[in-house]
C-alpha cells in the first residue's frame, strides 16, 4: 500500500531546485525516483509506513549513486493519502557539463544597486535562445515576475506594484541557471 508525498525542493540557497528534470532524486532508503519540475515542485509515491524520517536524498550522477543532505523531514504515510513536505537541501548536488558553475559577476551584471523602478543588465553569455529569461523571486523563493531576455544588454522596468525589499534574480537560458544575484528594491 502506498500514498503520495509532494511539495517543493529547495537548493541550499533557498531557491527552488530547477536543474534536476533529467536526473531523478530518491529518498535515502525507500521510495521511487522523482523529478522536480522547473519550479522545484515534486510528487512521488511512498510506502505506507509510520514515523518515516529522512535526512538525505540520493541521485545518480555519472553512473554512480550519490547523496545530498537535507533538513530532516518526518511523516507518516497512510494508504492512498497525500502528505505535503517541502525539502531543503543543505549540501550541493554534483554538477555536470549540462549545468553551469560560473562566477555570477562574470556572467550577469546588474546596476545600479539599489534598484528604484528599473535596472540595467549586461550578460556575457550568448543569447541565442527564445528560452532566455530572468526570474525575479522574493526572499521565500516564490516567482514574482519573469522577464524575457533577447539581447545581451538592456533595461528592465519593474512593475509599479513592486514593494521595497530584498529579492533574488535568476538568469535562466535553455532551462539552465547561469547566474543568481541578490537585489534590493527601494
Amino acid at each position: 500500500m502506498m500514498g503520495t508525498i509532494k511539495g517543493i525542493v529547495y537548493d541550499k540557497n533557498g531557491l527552488p531546485l530547477s536543474n534536476m528534470s533529467d536526473r531523478g532524486l530518491i529518498f535515502d532508503g525507500d521510495g521511487y525516483f522523482f523529478y522536480p519540475q522547473s519550479d522545484g515542485s515534486y510528487s512521488t509515491r511512498y510506502y505506507s509506513l509510520e514515523n518515516v524520517e529522512v535526512w538525505r536524498l540520493r541521485y545518480r550522477y555519472e553512473n554512480v549513486y550519490r547523496s545530498v543532505d537535507i533538513t530532516p523531514i518526518s511523516f507518516s504515510m497512510q494508504p492512498d493519502s497525500v502528505v505535503i513536505r517541502d525539502i531543503y537541501l543543505t549540501g550541493e548536488i554534483a554538477t555536470g557539463i549540462n549545468e553551469i558553475n560560473s562566477n555570477t559577476e562574470s556572467v550577469l551584471k546588474i546596476y545600479p544597486q539599489p534598484i528604484k523602478q528599473s535596472f540595467n543588465y549586461e550578460i556575457s553569455i550568448p543569447i541565442k535562445s527564445l528560452e532566455t529569461y530572468m526570474i525575479f523571486r522574493n526572499i521565500n523563493g516564490q516567482e514574482m515576475y519573469r522577464f524575457l531576455v533577447t539581447e545581451n544588454k538592456g533595461v528592465i522596468v519593474l512593475p509599479n506594484n513592486i514593494k521595497n525589499g530584498s529579492y533574488v534574480l535568476q538568469l535562466i537560458s535553455n532551462k539552465k541557471n547561469y547566474a543568481t544575484a541578490k537585489l534590493i528594491v527601494q
